[in-house]
């Protein structure tokens, strides 16, 4: 079974995990032969029955097909083997990098969207996940989806609308995280009505056309390939529910695993980038009303009590980072001091460089 893999990366990989089965560093890579002995179009087709679905590993049931799909039309161009995925999914992950700039440049000015790059570098959880976990080639179009979200604000063209809509239909195929990015657009439109009535009414016509196309996505894959998206859905529901609980069985583990999500989250993006992430929002909305943090605050809350995560978010919400660094570094820009930036980067690195010491983060 595994024949591809040599055996000096076995033997290390014994030797390094020595407590756990090997499947487990296989998750969605160790999927791709399914994928490839049954065919694409069964594979969709049966995504949520028993004959697929049982057979895939644990992590790739309580996802969309989208990784596996990636990870096979990966081997197809640069064969099976780990080397390669791990690669291409760094390089792909990449790829968020210039929409956060664009986004923070389109929002405020070219400055912070530089400064929102060097921050994001230095992410703790993006630099140790991204490169061993697919949540780094998940957040690429949730990443994407937010700023054509803001782009269409600006330009309202129908082609953009277009895109957001393909974009989140891309991302929903990829992770059910995806939803977190619509309830942002879903919360920012409120507040535009509260806020900026103008704006609310351009937001409107763009987002049905958006949704109009992500819709069309899933009926087209649906009339091409039977996949059913919400038999899917469902089935990860289960399937997690089975492993991790609904997450309110008790008041108490519901207290605990809301504020055990937020906490694991805030610290694994940095505490020093969460507390100026924290500073910035507090004075954008103090000063402007900017709905851009306002609406990721809000966001985060209703997310963060919600159950629909039971832990692991350090990982998971890695493609919340734009709501993170874009603000931090509009109000690093506001104070206008390199020291400033020059102590936030060293106790970044620092955070980083503990994190990867003292924590088991294989993943």
């Amino acid at each position: 079974k595994f024949k591809d893999i040599p055996d000096y990366i076995l033997k290390i990989t014994y030797q390094i995990w020595e407590n756990q089965d090997v499947e487990s560093i296989r998750e969605y890579y160790g999927d791709v032969p399914l994928l490839d002995e049954v065919g694409f179009y069964h594979f969709l087709k049966n995504y949520s029955k028993p004959d697929i679905f049982q057979n895939l590993s644990g992590h790739t049931q309580t996802h969309p097909p989208g990784g596996v799909i990636f990870l096979w039309i990966c081997s197809k161009i640069f064969g099976y083997n780990l080397i390669s995925a791990s690669l291409i999914s760094i390089l792909f992950t990449s790829i968020s990098i210039i929409p956060i700039y664009l986004l923070a440049k389109e929002l405020y000015s070219e400055k912070v969207g530089k400064l929102s790059i060097i921050l994001f570098l230095v992410m703790p959880n993006f630099v140790i996940f991204t490169s061993t976990s697919m949540d780094g080639p998940f957040s690429v179009f949730p990443i994407l989806s937010i700023y054509l979200f803001f782009k269409s604000i600006s330009v309202p063209k129908k082609r953009i609308a277009i895109c957001l809509g393909l974009c989140l239909s891309f991302g929903m195929l990829m992770t059910y995280s995806t939803t977190v990015i619509g309830l942002y657009f879903i919360v920012y439109v409120f507040l535009s009505f509260i806020f900026n009535r103008q704006q609310f009414h351009s937001l409107i016509k763009t987002l049905s056309i958006s949704l109009f196309f992500f819709a069309a996505f899933y009926v087209f894959l649906f009339l091409t390939t039977n996949f059913d998206p919400f038999d899917a859905l469902w089935a990860s529901i289960k399937k997690d529910e089975a492993g991790m609980g609904t997450g309110y069985e008790t008041v108490g583990r519901y207290l605990n695993l809301s504020i055990a999500n937020l906490s694991a989250f805030l610290i694994g993006v940095g505490v020093p980038l969460t507390i100026l992430w924290f500073n910035g929002t507090v004075k954008s909305i103090q000063l402007s009303r900017d709905l851009f943090p306002f609406s990721y605050l809000v966001t985060l809350v209703i997310i963060t009590f919600s159950t629909l995560y039971t832990m692991e978010v350090e990982r998971i919400w890695i493609f919340m980072a734009p709501f993170i660094v874009i603000p931090a570094a509009k109000y690093l820009h506001s104070r206008n001091n390199l020291s400033d930036l020059r102590w936030v980067i060293s106790l970044m690195v620092l955070q980083l460089l503990l994190f990867e010491v003292m924590l088991y983060t294989y993943w």
